[in-house]
C-alpha cells in the first residue's frame, strides 16, 4: 500500500479499523519525516505532503485528530529537540542552536521555549548546569 492509496484515503473499500490503521500509520509516516528534517529551512506541509506521496490537505486532515496542527507540531518538535541540545552542549551559543535546529527567528525561539518550558533557554541551560538533570515540560 502507498501512503497516497485512494482507497486508504477516502475509506472506500476499507473497514473502519482498517482505515484508522492506515491513517495512524500515514501520521506517523509524516512525524518522522519531520523528526529527520527537523533542520531544513523548507519543511513546510507541501515538502512533507510530496514526500509522503499524499496532498497538502490529506497531510493537514491527518493532524486534525492530534489536536495540533502540522506547524505547531513542527515548532513542538524543534523545539523539544533545541531544549535537548542545549543541556547536552553547554558551550554552544543557544542562538546557533535554535537555527540549527530549523527555528529562524530568535524571537519565535524565545518566545516558544518560555511556553513550553515555563522558563527561557539560558536559564534552562544554567537550571540543567546547576542540577546535572535535563528538566521536562512541566517539571
Amino acid at each position: 500500500m502507498s501512503l497516497a492509496d485512494p482507497e486508504q484515503t477516502n475509506g472506500i473499500g476499507a473497514n473502519g479499523s482498517g482505515a484508522r490503521a492506515a491513517r495512524a500509520h500515514r501520521l506517523l509516516a509524516a512525524q518522522q519525516f519531520i523528526d529527520e528534517n527537523l533542520q531544513r529551512d523548507d519543511l513546510t506541509p507541501t515538502v512533507t505532503a510530496q514526500a509522503l506521496g499524499i496532498s497538502v490537505r490529506q497531510l493537514h486532515m491527518l493532524f486534525e485528530p492530534t489536536g495540533c496542527s502540522f506547524s505547531r507540531h513542527v515548532l513542538a518538535r524543534r523545539l523539544e529537540r533545541a531544549r535537548q541540545e542545549l543541556a547536552s552542549d553547554p558551550d554552544r551559543a543557544v542562538v546557533e542552536i535554535a537555527l540549527a535546529c530549523g527555528i529562524k527567528s530568535s524571537t519565535v525561539f524565545y518566545r516558544g521555549f518560555r511556553h513550553a518550558f515555563g522558563m527561557n533557554p539560558t536559564d534552562y541551560r544554567q537550571s540543567v548546569r546547576g542540577s546535572g538533570t535535563p528538566i521536562g515540560p512541566g517539571e
